[in-house]
């Protein structure tokens, strides 16, 4: 099962809400790796990315199958 988000509504999920949310995520990403600032703790935000991602997805495969 997949953890809630705080932005939660009553609106019912589908599959392809997952496939938006990881293309933003990506999107967000890989601007990061872009720029020119000298962010600190960049590795462990790009290890939040990647676990977002994964639970993302997993809920959209969750919700194809139904």
């Amino acid at each position: 099962m997949y953890d809630r988000s705080i932005y939660d509504s009553k609106t019912p999920r589908v599959a392809h809400d997952c496939l938006i949310e990881i293309a933003q995520l990506a999107r967000v990403g890989a601007s990061s790796t872009d720029s020119a600032l000298n962010l600190t703790n960049m590795n462990d935000a790009h290890c939040t990315l990647f676990d977002m991602i994964h639970r993302i997805a997993l809920e959209g495969a969750e919700l194809a199958e139904d």
